[in-house]
């Protein structure tokens, strides 16, 4: 007879606790997108069933919908929705179905490939690189009789740039408004209709952390789409816009990035701001601050829905600044502005750096930075970044060196985000230009523009053709052009046997080569069967990455820059997805039909993590998350390879299991706090371990473990960087092991140790809900006679 299973309360969540008690299979009929079903079979405790008041019969007779991607959240029985998490699309005796970008299953089965070579790949017309001719003429100067005319408009309802006769921004009121609410958090509140929170300040202080909301009034904010600020760049002698920005004001992150790319610009430059229906939004003090110290004197009073404009030099003054306030409230409809500006032509002996040396690469430079924009030191006259041929170079490598490694770097439209890798990654010790292959996709002006880049450092660089039918859809596009690159990079480098392979927006620790090179004795070794090297962990955070020399093993795929072996991508690139599989590249490459048993090492605390909000999966809130991982800082750390041998790892891995205690203790806070409860880890005694168990029956399902994972405080979107269903976090000064039941290979030695963590519909609320997403949004309202302290009449 099995214990009853007890219900704890998480943070006014529920999360089911179970010991182990009779299962029973479930064959569950699926109804699929495309019209067809198929039956899921899973196991579910014979007790869950009996409390729900539903039998296996019921179950069995019910019929659960697929969404797009494939998978079953929830089945409708006797009137009750019971949360689950099935993929129809998972691996089944060593095949795997990706869904098709037209909804079809793309079917792949290890088999298939017994033979394939990429000897077969000769002459594919998808692997041929574009040719894109690089122009390296700079335009001609505006001519000195004629003035640059410049008009700025700001409003609630349109926002404007115009150079002379040319309008280079345009912003209309279309009537379709992208919903922004802002709910109270008082546990008193029960509407659930979307309100917005606003707030009254008698302070002059305009920051969006430093005071809470006043009031809360029932309205919705409704703001149009590219609401926020938006930037043009402007060269002064040819009138050409040198750089388009726009920044999402409700957006994380885009005042610490509207404050980078203001310091990256080249002296003399043009700069042009102005706001469309809001600027304030998430407009904190740092870059209030920035702003006025680079000559705004309405950046530190700007608030909700005020029309600015302002039109300043680089390493000048301002030109011209116009604010606009909503002064009557947060339903009025302020006045727009128009700014206009008559700028004669600066002087010629202006236009390029004269103590440039000569040479080609300083030729090409000097076009580069006359045609493009924020690129920081690349162009800077006084202290110009060398060239790597004019570089000092030594040729004694590091103590760590151990061998020659190629770098691949695949880069889009995002010039200046290359630019800051390249620099980084040739800074790195025993890093040489020759090494480093730059894949550019597409032929568009940022693409060039990043191929100009690669040119302009003295690097390799190809051009990939976007293929026929994946240009609207992002994962296919991204998965094609990095299985360009890796072909490419098999073909330039046919003496080396590892590849490095980068993306354009990384940003690389000073010991990034350092990590790669040590690890690098791992791959190639039979015995250690890994695949692959990774220089980020997703479980990486302040309280779970401590020691730097520590690596893991697990079993899933790379992600922010990895390394990996020519004897791999030989076996991999005939395998890879067709243009019309819609699965990411990186899913499909830690799959077990991938892998083939083998595994990924990474480290504790991460080497890279991406820094910038511009990217097909990247948006504010994630560019945030991102941000606040943790990165080494020394130029070098010796790392400990012997641990994470596949022999001692898996002893250790026995020890920890055969130590830990179980984690039955739930820390409940208060239910009316904005704090969410976690699991209650006793941090009293240093190296223990503790184990939590978490229901888990493939390796797709995974809320029970994201429910704990959030717990925590790490990773929660799924359920990677595990080692066989293991997980091993270094929860502060403790270690925690969160083990998958079934899944886990493991759960055999964990049997009967602690409860089982559960899922409850009340539990996937609690992960699901990641908080007001405008926390740090404070809609601010000018005070009455605010005007006086604004113009300094006070």
């Amino acid at each position: 007879m099995s214990t009853p299973r007890v219900f704890v309360l998480l943070a006014a969540v529920v999360v089911v606790v179970v010991t182990e008690g009779a299962t029973v299979p479930i064959k569950l009929t699926v109804a699929l997108q495309s019209g067809a079903n198929t039956t899921v079979t899973f196991a579910t405790e014979e007790e869950a069933l009996h409390e729900m008041g539903i039998t296996r019969k019921m179950m069995e007779g019910a019929v659960a919908h697929a969404d797009a991607t494939g998978l079953v959240r929830e089945v409708v029985v006797g009137g009750q929705h019971i949360p689950l998490h099935l993929n129809t699309t998972t691996t089944y005796f060593n095949m795997l179905a990706l869904r098709t970008v037209d909804g079809k299953d793309w079917l792949f089965s290890r088999d298939n490939y017994t033979n394939a070579s990429i000897r077969d790949f000769d002459g594919d017309p998808s692997l041929v690189p574009q040719e894109v001719p690089l122009s390296w003429t700079v335009p001609s100067p505006l001519p000195r009789t004629t003035p640059l005319d410049i008009e700025l408009s700001s409003g609630l309802a349109h926002a404007s740039v115009s150079l002379g006769d040319r309008l280079v921004l345009s912003l209309q009121d279309g009537k379709r408004r992208d919903h922004l609410t802002k709910t109270s958090k008082s546990p008193s509140q029960t509407t659930t209709s979307p309100t917005a929170t606003f707030s009254s300040s008698s302070s002059s202080s305009f920051s969006s952390s430093s005071s809470k909301p006043t009031s809360t009034l029932g309205l919705v904010v409704l703001l149009p789409p590219f609401s926020g600020c938006h930037l043009r760049v402007v060269n002064p002698h040819t009138g050409r816009v040198t750089l388009a920005r726009y920044f999402n004001t409700q957006d994380h992150l885009f005042d610490q990035e509207l404050s980078r790319v203001l310091t990256s610009l080249r002296e003399g430059r043009l700069v042009l701001l102005t706001s469309y229906h809001d600027v304030s939004g998430r407009l904190g003090t740092d870059a209030r601050d920035a702003l006025h110290a680079l000559g705004s004197w309405a950046a530190p009073h700007l608030g909700f829905k005020d029309a600015w404009a302002w039109a300043w030099v680089v390493g000048g003054s301002t030109l011209a600044e116009v604010l606009v306030t909503n002064a009557q409230g947060i339903l009025t409809q302020p006045n727009p502005l128009a700014l206009h500006l008559s700028l004669p032509p600066p002087a010629p002996s202006e236009r390029f750096c004269n103590t440039w040396p000569s040479g080609d690469l300083w030729e090409k430079r000097r076009t580069l930075c006359d045609l493009h924009d924020g690129f920081g030191d690349l162009c800077s006259c006084d202290l110009p970044y060398p060239v790597p041929s004019d570089a000092t170079t030594t040729t004694t490598k590091p103590a760590w060196w151990r061998g020659r490694v190629a770098v691949v770097v695949v880069a889009a439209d995002r010039p200046q985000y290359l630019y800051r890798l390249l620099r980084q990654l040739l800074g790195q010790p025993g890093m040489t230009p020759d090494l480093v292959l730059v894949s550019v996709d597409g032929d568009n002006e940022g693409a060039r523009a990043s191929a100009s880049v690669a040119e302009v450092l003295g690097l390799r660089h190809l051009t990939h053709r976007s293929e026929q039918g994946t240009a609207s859809y992002i994962s296919p596009r991204i998965s094609r052009s990095l299985r360009f690159a890796l072909f490419k990079a098999l073909e330039t480098f046919p003496l080396e046997d590892k590849f490095i392979i980068l993306e354009d927006d990384l940003v690389l620790a000073p010991d990034f080569h350092s990590y790669m090179q040590q690890t690098s004795a791992l791959l190639g070794a039979p015995e250690e069967a890994v695949y692959a090297v990774s220089a980020f962990s997703h479980l990486a955070a302040s309280h779970t990455a401590h020691n730097a020399a520590r690596l893991q093993r697990a079993t899933t795929f790379p992600s922010c820059g990895w390394m990996t072996t020519r004897a791999f991508l030989e076996e991999t690139l005939p395998k890879w997805p067709d243009a019309h599989v819609g699965t990411d590249w990186d899913y499909w490459m830690g799959t077990e039909v991938v892998r083939g048993g083998k595994e990924l090492v990474l480290p504790e605390v991460p080497r890279t993590t991406h820094g910038g909000t511009l990217g097909s999966h990247t948006d504010g809130a994630m560019a945030r998350w991102f941000k606040e991982r943790p990165l080494t800082s020394l130029p070098h750390t010796t790392l400990n390879l012997t641990a994470v041998s596949r022999k001692v790892f898996e002893a250790q891995v026995l020890q920890d299991l055969s130590m830990a205690q179980p984690l039955i203790s739930i820390h409940t806070k208060d239910p009316d706090s904005s704090t969410h409860g976690l699991l209650h880890v006793p941090l009293h005694q240093d190296g223990s371990v503790w184990l939590v168990r978490v229901r888990m029956q493939h390796a797709e399902d995974s809320p029970a473990f994201r429910i704990v994972a959030k717990a925590l405080d790490v990773w929660h979107g799924d359920a990677r960087n595990h080692h066989f269903g293991l997980w091993r976090i270094p929860y502060h000064n403790v270690m925690v092991l969160v083990v998958g039941v079934p899944f886990s290979r493991y759960s055999n030695r964990v049997k009967r140790k602690g409860q089982i963590v559960q899922a409850t519909p009340a539990g996937m609320a609690f992960l699901l809900n990641e908080g007001d997403s405008l926390e740090g949004v404070t809609f601010r309202q000018h005070y009455p006679l605010e005007f006086k302290q604004i113009l300094g009449l006070h």
